[in-house]
């Protein structure tokens, strides 16, 4: 993996960089300061195919955004034959174990079958942003506007659950987490938004160790099945 200063890109190189990452594009018109200092403190990370980003279980304090490419999901520790999922381009990736503070859910790796070639990545030192009411570095507002975007991914990958497995028991779940309703841009919104994060990314926990539960089972159903039909083709050929 290869990993370059964002500082030492030039402007143009940089604009590149963040056009499929509408939080960088957005804070660069809001709060151009903000932006160049999260920026200061980030990094491009470039991969090859099969490349490894990070590992389950281990425990990190960078945020990546997805630049370019995307990245394969694997429940093991090493990446194995088959993926849970995909990853693409303008997704925020390890907000759930830095919000719960818990080692990574999953292994993420660059795709092998995305055709432009190289995985780029921004990784955030989380660090930055401080305690949840120290604003000396990064501002309420920029803040709020992470969690913000934090919660609408959380939500949306809990709603793609739900539509996949209606009747499951953690389907409606998310329902029972309100939003807020008082003055928006406040410091109680940032608290409000702080402890949605924080059930939300919970719940999306116990969902992918339900998936990651049953997609094992099913990987062993077919070792079985496929075993099975192996020796009965060498016993068909004994006989």
């Amino acid at each position: 993996m290869k990993a370059i200063k964002i500082s030492s890109l030039n402007e143009v190189e940089v604009s590149t960089l963040i056009e499929g990452i509408p939080y960088f594009k957005e804070l660069k018109l809001s709060d151009y300061e903000q932006y160049q200092l999260l920026l200061g403190h980030s990094k491009m990370l470039s991969l090859e195919p099969g490349e490894v980003l990070l590992n389950k279980d281990d425990h990190g304090k960078e945020i990546y955004f997805l630049a370019r490419g995307r990245l394969d999901v694997f429940s093991e520790v090493t990446p194995g034959a088959k993926a849970l999922g995909q990853l693409a381009t303008g997704e925020i990736i390890a907000g759930l174990s830095i919000i719960n503070d818990q080692p990574r859910t999953a292994t993420l790796a660059a795709s092998t079958s995305y055709a432009v070639g190289k995985t780029i990545i921004i990784a955030t030192d989380f660090r930055i942003f401080g305690k949840l009411h120290d604003f000396s570095n990064i501002k309420l507002q920029t803040k709020i506007n992470f969690l913000r975007l934090v919660i609408n991914n959380i939500r949306f990958k809990l709603a793609k659950y739900q539509k996949q497995y209606p009747e499951h028991r953690l389907a409606t779940k998310r329902h029972h987490v309100g939003s807020f309703c008082g003055e928006v841009d406040t410091v109680d919104e940032l608290v409000s938004l702080s402890g949605q994060a924080f059930v939300l990314s919970h719940l999306l926990y116990s969902w992918n160790k339900e998936i990651e539960s049953s997609f094992d089972v099913t990987i062993r159903e077919v070792k079985v099945s496929t075993k099975d039909k192996i020796l009965g083709f060498l016993s068909k050929k004994r006989a």
